[in-house]
């Protein structure tokens, strides 16, 4: 009997000894907050992602590249290529407000590194948040904050895999020190033609859209943006001028873009 309570014991006291140096992620808001750790990992802990997901609509139905568009004057076209940028995510509530938690840094510069650059219809992960609550809204810049990203120049030290890095190569004229925030080649099909169109970003001011979403703690979570092409090609004529129709294009893109 003796034999056996002191094996008891000791059991016991090695459980208790094993759950006293249980090292984990002890962080609520992490994705591998641990329920069993009692003592706090040296950076460890790891948290969840928002994914940006990007498509194509046309009125309320869905838009695939390379469907035919029939526009108002009747004229057709496909959209043959795209590049598009949104960035400077601010989440909220009345109450709270958050923001993508990855960063860039130079010297004393730091910039939120939330770029989402797209050329094909795609669900891209954008960065790491730490938070959990209910959303009402999200702010966005369509395209570059211009003023921002000036502050990192030369960019050739931009951490190459960074999502800046990927939206800069992709829509930035060295040469003409010119931003853009999307690009889109149609397929003009009454002339059998490819034309191609750039608008500029439209950094100055943050764009609000409403949502209603609810990020749980720990978990990774998607927004979906979706270009509405009726908007963005209502009242365009491709027999216009050139540069009136990057001009309309970019006055009714704002509004084309829907996010949920």
């Amino acid at each position: 009997m003796k034999l056996i309570l002191l094996s008891l014991s000791i059991g016991i006291c090695f459980l208790m000894a094993c759950e006293d140096t249980e090292t984990g992620c002890l962080d609520l808001l992490a994705e591998n907050y641990s329920v069993f750790a009692v003592n706090e990992c040296d950076s460890c802990c790891s948290y969840p992602k928002l994914n940006i997901a990007f498509n194509f609509i046309n009125d309320s139905l869905t838009y695939n590249i390379g469907d035919t568009l029939v526009m108002t004057n009747n004229d057709s076209v496909i959209v043959y290529k795209f590049k598009f940028l949104v960035s400077n995510f601010v989440f909220g509530n009345p109450q709270n407000s958050y923001v993508i938690s990855d960063s860039l840094h130079k010297a004393d510069i730091s910039l939120k590194d939330d770029f989402a650059f797209f050329e094909r219809e795609t669900t891209r992960a954008v960065g790491t948040t730490r938070f959990s609550d209910s959303l009402s809204y999200v702010k966005y810049y369509f395209g570059f904050d211009n003023a921002n990203v000036e502050q990192l120049k030369p960019f050739e030290s931009i951490d190459q895999t960074s999502n800046l890095d990927l939206a800069l190569d992709s829509l930035y004229d060295i040469k003409l020190d010119k931003y853009i925030a999307a690009e889109f080649s149609f397929e003009y099909l009454p002339i059998d033609t490819i034309l191609v169109f750039e608008i500029p970003s439209l950094g100055v001011n943050p764009r609000t859209a409403s949502i209603d979403r609810f990020v749980g703690l720990g978990a990774n979570w998607t927004l979906t943006i979706s270009l509405d092409l009726k908007i963005l090609l209502q009242s365009i004529d491709f027999r216009q001028n050139h540069i009136n129709v990057e001009e309309e294009l970019s006055e009714n893109i704002i509004e084309a873009i829907e996010i949920k």
